[in-house]
């Protein structure tokens, strides 16, 4: 498999950086020194995880996809409108599938969390692959979640906070999971952990060069994720690089996101799809 790591291009790396430095233990630079660090490399960890097939439990398989496609070809059918009995190119394999894409550097981890699903087009019953981006990015200055398909930003999302960290935040445990052996994943041995709602992840301590920092959405369990299961998919990692370096831009949000006040609800955009 060939890892071609993630660059973004963000505003935030030029905007003047006058803000009152925080009590976390930070350095002030210039806009024109902020700009130019991100073309400085970065020496840290990467995991690429991937979920091929959503679960057998998912309210969004292919079972439900079929039966909106019934309903789209009945309701097109009585009203004289375009339709298709049969998708364009068949049916595909799996109704959706999904990649992680998770940095760890010493001060900060960010993780691309990429859902590409099917739906049905009203317009003629037919299919169309959607795609939609959540990032979470970490450090002592915070976390922001991004999400690019609906164009907002919450939490600490000035990125040049984030990179003036000089030291990781501490790693509270959540009290939510408990430790439930041992299993090896891409070739390294992973604590599973069992959480509730019926969660289970898989973290990794490999020997490092730095401690590795949990990426915000492990329960804040430090360490390389290298499985997630939910309800909908099973991330299982299928390339891990260690002590590798990669460009300070990785740290990036897109730029033009719209800062909302409030965490956005977890849902599977489904029920959004499904209201339009």
């Amino acid at each position: 498999m060939t890892v071609t790591f993630r660059l973004h291009a963000s505003s935030a790396a030029i905007f003047i950086l006058s803000t009152i430095m925080s009590a976390l233990g930070c350095t002030g630079a210039s806009a024109a020194e902020d700009k130019g660090r991100l073309d400085e490399r970065v020496v840290g960890h990467y995991v690429h995880l991937v979920s091929k097939q959503e679960r057998e439990t998912s309210p969004y398989g292919m079972r439900d996809l079929i039966d909106q496609h019934r309903t789209c070809v009945r309701n097109n059918k009585a009203d004289g409108k375009p339709y298709l009995l049969e998708p364009t190119g068949g049916w595909p394999a799996t109704r959706s599938r999904a990649e992680r894409e998770i940095y760890y550097s010493r001060t900060r981890t960010i993780a691309f969390n990429r859902v590409y699903r099917y739906r049905v087009k009203r317009s003629n019953c037919d299919l169309e692959e959607r795609s939609y981006e959540k990032i979470v990015l970490r450090s002592a200055a915070g976390s922001c979640l991004a999400r690019t398909t609906e164009k907002t930003a919450y939490g600490q999302c000035d990125v040049a906070a984030h990179r003036r960290m000089v030291a990781p935040p501490p790693n509270a445990r959540y009290p939510g999971f408990r430790k439930a052996g041992v299993r090896d994943i891409a070739g390294y041995p992973c604590n599973v952990y069992l959480g509730t709602p019926p969660i289970e992840i898989c973290i990794a301590q490999p020997k490092s060069d730095f401690p590795i920092m949990d990426a915000f959405h492990d329960g804040h369990l430090p360490g390389l994720q290298l499985q997630w299961k939910d309800a909908v998919h099973d991330f299982k990692a299928d390339v891990v690089r260690m002590n590798i370096e990669f460009p300070e831009s990785v740290f990036s949000i897109p730029e033009g996101l719209r800062q909302i006040p409030m965490p956005p609800v977890e849902d599977d955009h489904e029920d959004r799809e499904r209201k339009k």
